[in-house]
């Protein structure tokens, strides 16, 4: 029987007696259209999940975080030199590299920017076609082009092949000739994409519907391959978004009805952790992130210790980017604002947090950490293409 386990939420005083939460589900564009459905956490065979609601009006002090009771962190960019944290030319590099492969050929141009250790970092171009993540401890990446996983090597200036061309009875050129003969014209070969990889940088999993473009039924099923012994088997139709990894080998993914599931990579055992939750919700060992309205719940895997981040300031939260050690990034815009606006970094282990203003007439257009110290802020002028990009070191922010 599949071992199940509750996430209540912290109540915001002891006079509350119901804990609620709005868990919003955006629909956005990289700028500030969204929604969301108001909802709260119940639970049903030990399970978190949640239902349709009614949103309770909470009086929290602006000047005092209600969960540790200490004064809150609120950071103005304005408040820096622009000079010294403005991206400057010496700090990027500019790298074109081949992948070729038998079925693609082509050069990809990569930005690189170095960290304040001098150490060049990979970063996110929303203008290129593709993906990646690092391979923990390593200067090697995983990237994801079109359907299809390499292996970027920053010090080889090399991109090769990663998945295997032939294996189980699933052959790419031969299940890729049958997308381009086929009636649906819109039948692709997705040999791997949304790769994630372990804490230790020795396994992968990612998505592939090689069996449903063999099968004829579209499936998408989860691969896991060992980057040791190269070998590769499925792990079954489980879901398209993983959340990430913990320390014992075990994969949190969710699943397509938006439920949290832990899978075994080496026994392939699956456990549901948590039903219904925010498709925004995330993963940073230990804690498993799940995203409400103005409140954030986490759940400590190993100790089953649960805890919530609350903020009645602000609404929305989305867009979760983590830096590998105890602090999640998200965007989120304040409760009397239409458009997301801020930037709030929250650490996981004491719930401090931090708040990242645009400047005037600006907004956030992308951010990720360039290390676990150091995030890369682009910012665009309203009405306008004008960008500018910002390094900033969090420990600056206090």
């Amino acid at each position: 029987m599949k071992k199940k386990l509750l996430i209540p939420l912290i109540f915001v005083s002891a006079t509350l007696t119901i804990a609620t939460v709005a868990l919003a589900v955006p629909i956005y564009n990289k700028i500030s259209k969204f929604k969301s459905i108001n909802e709260v956490i119940k639970s049903n065979d030990g399970v978190a999940y949640s239902v349709q609601g009614h949103k309770e009006n909470k009086k929290i002090s602006d000047s005092i975080d209600p969960i540790s009771g200490t004064a809150k962190y609120k950071y103005d960019i304005k408040n820096f030199d622009l000079n010294e944290i403005k991206l400057k030319s010496n700090r990027k590099e500019i790298k074109k590299l081949n992948l070729i492969d038998g079925l693609v050929s082509t050069e990809l141009n990569f930005t690189f920017i170095k960290n304040n250790k001098n150490k060049l970092i990979l970063v996110e171009d929303i203008d290129e076609p593709y993906h990646f993540v690092l391979i923990p401890e390593t200067e090697q990446y995983i990237l994801e082009y079109k359907n299809n996983l390499y292996k970027l090597d920053s010090k080889k200036n090399s991109i090769t092949p990663l998945l295997k061309d032939d294996v189980l009875g699933y052959n790419k050129k031969e299940l890729g000739d049958k997308c381009i003969n086929a009636h649906d014209k819109n039948m692709v070969l997705s040999w791997g994409e949304n790769p994630s990889v372990n804490l230790s940088g020795t396994k992968l999993t990612y998505i592939s519907n090689r069996n449903g473009i063999k099968n004829d039924n579209g499936k998408n099923i989860v691969w896991i391959k060992d980057l040791v012994t190269n070998e590769e088997k499925p792990l079954g139709e489980i879901g398209y978004t993983c959340l990430g990894w913990d320390k014992s080998d075990n994969v949190y993914y969710l699943d397509f009805d938006q439920n949290v599931i832990k899978i075994n990579a080496n026994s392939g055992e699956k456990t549901t952790i948590a039903e219904k939750v925010n498709p925004e919700s995330s993963y940073l060992y230990p804690y498993l992130i799940i995203v409400g309205d103005n409140q954030i719940a986490l759940l400590n895997v190993d100790t089953n210790e649960q805890k919530s981040y609350i903020n009645s300031q602000i609404n929305d939260c989305y867009y979760l980017k983590n830096n590998k050690e105890n602090l999640v990034a998200f965007q989120a815009r304040e409760k009397e604002n239409v458009d997301p606006t801020l930037i709030v970094i929250l650490n996981t282990v004491d719930l401090s947090y931090k708040i990242i203003q645009p400047l005037e007439n600006t907004f956030f257009e992308d951010y990720s950490w360039l290390d676990s110290e150091t995030l890369i802020v682009t910012s665009t002028t309203s009405g306008t293409l004008e960008q500018q990009s910002y390094v900033i070191n969090i420990n600056e922010l206090n």
